[in-house]
């Protein structure tokens, strides 16, 4: 399969999760979030160096690239009592002054002590004070796992050298976009059981991200097939 087909399949896949997006600047994040995995980087002289854009040059497909980050018309928002202090205690607390140290943030904040965990938790947020934080709290291990793959072992998003908010906001959505692509491959390979052609069966090194991204490049140099649709299966 060549860059092209894979941008096609995924083009088409990006109309599902940005319904109602102008059709060049989801062309736009087709190419670059497929530039972006392929590249294994978020900086944009390599994104823009295996950016499949036919017929032009690295320094336009570098312009090009640097153009969606600048452009305004990608909005990414718009596209996606006392704390616990025994067991089975819960308590919300929106707008409470925290961090003492930085001068006081007003927060909202979540404490519960389950009957079932040996400690409290204690979470400070901007989002509203519920319990949801709670389960939002229980995939912190996923953030971690995540902010890796968009760091040293994926995008290396500390090295992109973007500091405008704007473009990093847009930048930020390239990267969750790039993510998906290679979820889905990855996801895709282990429910076909074929996690074995790519690390060893009795031991799991691989997460799901770096399975699809390998597959990804091997496909690509290989001309194997590796379908670029969306295919998230929940866990």
């Amino acid at each position: 399969m060549g860059a092209t087909e894979m941008v096609r399949q995924w083009r088409h896949g990006l109309e599902e999760v940005l319904p109602g997006l102008d059709g060049h600047l989801l062309n736009s994040l087709a190419v670059f979030s497929l530039a972006m995995a392929l590249a294994g980087h978020c900086h944009s002289g390599r994104v823009a160096a295996v950016a499949p854009i036919p017929r032009a040059r690295a320094l336009n497909r570098q312009r090009r690239w640097e153009r969606l980050l600048s452009n305004r018309r990608l909005r990414p928002h718009e596209a996606m009592g006392m704390p616990a202090r025994r067991r089975g205690a819960r308590w919300l607390g929106p707008g409470v002054e925290v961090f003492k140290k930085a001068g006081w943030r007003e927060a909202n904040v979540v404490a519960t002590w389950e009957r079932c965990c040996r400690e409290p938790w204690l979470l400070a947020s901007d989002l509203p004070a519920t319990f949801m934080r709670c389960r939002n709290y229980c995939k912190r291990a996923w953030c971690e796992q995540l902010h890796r793959d968009e760091k040293s072992h994926g995008f290396n998003w500390q090295l992109s050298r973007v500091r405008d908010p704007g473009h990093a906001e847009r930048l930020v959505l390239v990267m969750a976009l790039a993510t998906l692509l290679c979820l889905s491959p990855g996801t895709r390979l282990i429910k076909r059981g074929l996690r074995k052609l790519l690390e060893p069966t009795r031991r799991r090194l691989l997460s799901v991200f770096q399975l699809g991204l390998r597959w990804l490049k091997d496909c690509l140099v290989n001309r194997g097939d590796c379908p670029c649709q969306l295919y998230l299966y929940p866990s």
